[in-house]
């Protein structure tokens, strides 16, 4: 078998070659001279079991993805707050017409808006004309699509970007019902999608003991009393070792609205399993393509036949990029497809990325009506 080639001379690394392997994305050998690295270091990094060595390229990659790594979801608290405030005359003003207010809580004051808010389903609705207002939108909707005459039961309006609404559904046959009509009345100049809910997600890191899915349910259940009683939904999705730490556990679990405020706010973001205090992140799971940088598919997955550069969006690998201004890939596409205005001027995995952005306000929609 051939030898390996230094990925930086580009000449062969024989036997008696020293060299080093770079533990970072890129997974290439150099030899130890192309990169500085004295007879010295490459026997530590042989020798210290678990010492990790990686390449210039890789190291201000690991950087830059970092950034989308340590972003934290906002509190979903403002979201509900504004949830409605743009349908909250128009619906009241119907159910005043059908006889269907709100019935009086305990109290004598009706329920608050939000908490009626509890759909199993949704609906995007989105204008093919990206600059359009939402309350284009919303006067097309109304005019097209009556809840009232249909009989539908809508559990919550939001407005997202582009003009365009995500409107939540009471049951999956309100919400099929709905989407028929829109599809009908409204596809010449929207596009009509129907969204599932699910619940919120949090990864939980920093475990010493590989724990079975009950015991991790059974311990944060019971240590961390101020965000979990007995009414709390919590489910493990996965429980598996950090990267490259196997004596470090990390667990996905999902949980509801309730439970996830509690544990980001009330609990700071950490949790105790056993004895150990764990961090606890967002787990928003948001497929990145490593290949064309693109979303919602893996590398394995991508079907481009070409690299986009995360960096510069150009057809190379980010390890090869030597683009002194950056590009997005993502923001430009957007803006010739869609007719959006982002800013271009940064790397594709940049946490500020409007279109980065634009899909996790879209999470967080659909995440609303879990």
């Amino acid at each position: 078998m051939a030898d390996p080639l230094c990925n930086s001379c580009n000449t062969a690394i024989t036997a008696r070659s020293k060299s080093v392997k770079c533990d970072g994305f890129c997974d290439n050998v150099f030899h130890a001279a192309c990169q500085g690295l004295s007879a010295d270091v490459i026997k530590n990094i042989e020798k210290v079991n678990g010492l990790l060595w990686k390449c210039q390229s890789c190291c201000t990659y690991s950087n830059e993805v970092k950034q989308l790594l340590d972003v934290k979801l906002a509190s979903l608290s403002e979201n509900i707050q504004l949830l409605f405030s743009t349908f909250r005359t128009e619906f009241m003003e119907m159910a005043a017409k059908t006889g269907n207010l709100p019935e009086p809580g305990p109290s004598g004051i009706k329920k608050s808006y939000s908490s009626v808010a509890k759909g199993k389903s949704a609906i995007i609705i989105q204008p093919k004309d990206t600059t359009q207002a939402v309350q284009t939108t919303k006067s097309d909707l109304l005019q097209y699509v009556d809840p009232v005459s249909e009989n539908l039961h809508i559990s919550g309006v939001k407005n997202i970007r582009n003009g365009g609404m995500l409107v939540g559904c009471s049951s999956d046959d309100d919400s099929r019902k709905l989407r028929q009509i829109a599809v009908e009345k409204l596809a010449d100049k929207y596009e009509i999608k129907e969204v599932s809910s699910f619940h919120p997600r949090v990864r939980i890191a920093g475990m010493t003991c590989k724990l079975s899915e009950g015991d991790v349910i059974k311990s944060i259940r019971a240590q961390n009393k101020e965000a979990f009683t007995e009414h709390s939904q919590c489910k493990v999705v996965e429980i598996k070792p950090i990267k490259k730490r196997n004596d470090i556990y990390q667990a996905v679990i999902n949980l509801d609205m309730d439970t996830y405020n509690k544990v980001l706010s009330v609990c700071s973001g950490k949790l105790f399993v056993g004895y150990d205090v764990c961090d606890v992140f967002d787990a928003i799971d948001i497929k990145r393509c490593f290949n064309c940088s693109g979303f919602s598919h893996y590398s394995k997955e991508c079907k481009s036949k070409k690299f986009h550069c995360p960096r510069c969006s150009e057809n190379h690998l980010v390890k090869n990029c030597k683009a002194t201004s950056l590009k997005c890939i993502n923001c430009m596409k957007s803006n010739n497809e869609r007719n959006t205005e982002f800013d271009v001027a940064h790397a594709a995995w940049d946490s500020r990325c409007p279109y980065y952005l634009q899909r996790i306000e879209e999470f967080k929609s659909r995440l609303i009506f879990s």
